[in-house]
């Protein structure tokens, strides 16, 4: 990825890269140069070699895309952390990635102060020595670490999924071959919204454009978003929604709709140089050049997701149809065993009751082992400030038992919700229930709740 920025800062480096809403920062290529080309001189003298990771923690900005590529370019690996993360989340991270040197903004230097070198956005200013930074980047070898993702750890602690060089390079130049991607050429425009941690961020609004010359807007607040597209307007917006499926491990390289041949209620079929088939129980499994290095310091779970032909076992349970159209039914460990032998998607009941009320937060389907489902529902964060009031409102309740009941009707008996309790809390992004991209976190769910579940099978 290297020489992939090295020729777009070449051949546009007039045109805007990097810019805020308001146009208070507005980047070029030539300027991104030039600041990666300090920034790297600054951590080079800091100590930073290939293969050192450097941890980042920042909201969506700017600066994210100079250090990352900075790193990068000196042969070391980039990641970032939610900023949703705890302190012991964060300490996790920085074990098993082993990092000495963490680049901040100063809001997060106390959730940083573990590492052994904290740099601020604004310490990268100074100068620094110069070195050799051309047969620095030039040494960096396609088969380096170009970043760790951290899974969302749903089911234990995260995993570090390392991404290659060749990953992105292969991923990039077969979504360029698609219509709905290659509109993000030369004169593109993307908003940058989601956390950098989230691989699907990375892969748009920081890898796409470093291929393409396209201008990234950097979108601090994902509450604004309505306000700034039309100030924006973003390449993407006003062709068909094309929903597609991939994930970290796969480089965010899978399966994905195309504008021409549309089928809702898929996620489309294979990208290039991708394949998928099922296995025996119905696992989807893919191979391509964008799979992943693996886990870092793991190989038995990496053994566990890559086989030896090279499929990697997505843990997704899936349909393949005559054309190839893929859809996914659900995760193959979340699948509730009704007590009668039944399988069941609980992420299609709670969809079915989420989908029937705006006020509905989230939702989580209980009734593995058990003799029906049962399910805990929380208000959505905007519907108040109170949701011990909010969830003995009578008019909040009856909301509520509406759409579970409009669910029901959409749902074979088996599946249907039985009981249901209204929680008096909020669940948010990064806490005891939620994952900070939203997953329910099944098991901690189980045992925080355990008082109330059991009610709800006692009550009947």
């Amino acid at each position: 990825m290297c020489e992939v920025f090295q020729q777009t800062v070449a051949a546009h480096p007039d045109v805007v890269a990097l810019r805020t809403p308001d146009d208070s920062a507005r980047i070029t290529w030539r300027e991104y140069g030039e600041r990666v080309r300090q920034i790297a001189a600054k951590l080079y003298a800091l100590g930073v070699r290939k293969g050192d990771t450097v941890a980042l923690m920042m909201t969506n900005r700017p600066e994210f895309h100079l250090v990352d590529t900075a790193v990068f370019h000196l042969g070391a690996i980039p990641f970032s952390i939610y900023n949703t993360s705890s302190a012991e989340q964060i300490d996790y991270l920085f074990g098993n990635a082993e990092n000495r040197v963490v680049v901040c903004e100063k809001q997060f230097e106390p959730l940083a102060c573990s590492a052994e070198t904290v740099l601020t956005i604004e310490d990268l200013a100074d100068d620094s020595p110069d070195f050799d930074f051309d047969a620095t980047w030039r040494a960096v070898d396609p088969d380096d670490v170009l970043t760790l993702i951290y899974t969302s750890g749903t089911t234990g602690p995260p995993k570090g999924v390392e991404i290659t060089h060749r990953n992105i390079r292969f991923s990039m130049a077969a979504a360029l071959e698609m219509p709905q991607f290659a509109a993000a050429a030369t004169d593109g425009r993307v908003l940058s919204y989601l956390p950098d941690a989230h691989l699907a961020n990375r892969y748009f609004a920081h890898y796409l454009p470093m291929c393409t010359g396209a201008t990234t807007t950097c979108v601090s607040d994902p509450k604004t978003l309505a306000s700034v597209l039309p100030k924006v307007r973003p390449t993407a917006v006003g062709i068909p929604v094309c929903e597609g499926w991939a994930m970290s491990e796969s480089s965010v390289h899978g399966t994905v709709n195309r504008p021409d041949a549309l089928k809702p209620g898929t996620v489309g079929k294979p990208m290039p140089g991708v394949e998928v088939r099922l296995a025996d129980d119905g696992e989807l499994l893919l191979r391509s050049p964008a799979v992943m290095k693996g886990y870092r310091k793991d190989p038995v779970k990496t053994a566990e997701a890559i086989d030896a032909e090279g499929w990697l076992h997505t843990g997704d349970i899936g349909t393949i149809s005559d054309d190839g159209y893929v859809s996914i039914v659900d995760r193959k460990k979340e699948l509730i065993i009704y007590a009668a032998g039944k399988n069941m998607s609980p992420a299609n009941i709670e969809n079915a009751v989420k989908v029937a009320s705006p006020l509905i937060g989230s939702v989580v389907a209980i009734g593995d082992r058990r003799p029906y489902v049962v399910a805990l529902i929380t208000l959505d964060p905007e519907t108040g400030t109170d949701p011990h009031a909010l969830a003995q409102d009578p008019e909040i309740v009856q909301a509520v038992t509406k759409a579970v009941r409009e669910a029901n009707a959409t749902l074979s008996r088996v599946e249907q919700i039985k009981a249901f309790r209204i929680l008096p809390t909020f669940w948010l992004p990064g806490g005891n229930e939620l994952t900070p991209t939203m997953k329910l976190k099944r098991k901690p769910i189980a045992e925080l709740y355990a008082t109330e579940i059991d009610a709800l099978y006692s009550e009947r």
